[in-house]
């Protein structure tokens, strides 16, 4: 199986080439009113949270048995909706009416570019397990 962090190696690369943008697209954030340190927390923040949910998931493509599978995909589920909506709830408050809406929706499409690298990565390794028993 691909060590782990040669399988880990694109959502680094992506968080790299994603916060770069992001600080050097400063005049098109202005531009589209989007604060760009609360893009960047949010950017460090669900990098974060993909790490621990993409070793979760790896550790359970290699479990044993279903129940440890299981406790780890929902293991990783729970660490990424509790840590995430804690994070948003936690801003929404402090924020009160000042809420950078449109940074916030940057970040929530953030989410799903980083959920789908995750999902294709994990996809792969998937693949190459189960081709490793069947040979």
């Amino acid at each position: 199986m691909t060590s782990p962090f040669r399988a880990f190696f694109p959502l680094l690369v992506e968080f790299i080439l994603v916060s770069l943008f992001l600080l050097l697209a400063v005049n098109g954030l202005r531009k589209w009113e989007i604060n760009q340190g609360l893009v960047l927390a949010g950017n460090c923040i669900l990098f974060l949270v993909t790490v621990a949910s993409f070793f979760l998931f790896r550790r359970a493509l290699s479990a044993p048995n279903t129940h440890s599978f299981l406790r780890n995909v929902y293991s990783a589920l729970g660490v990424k909706f509790f840590v995430l909506i804690a994070i948003a709830f936690v801003y929404i408050y402090a924020a009160g009416n000042t809420l950078n809406k449109a940074g916030f929706l940057f970040i929530a499409a953030l989410y799903f570019l980083y959920m789908f690298s995750e999902v294709a990565i994990l996809m792969n390794l998937s693949r190459q397990i189960r081709q490793r028993k069947n040979a």
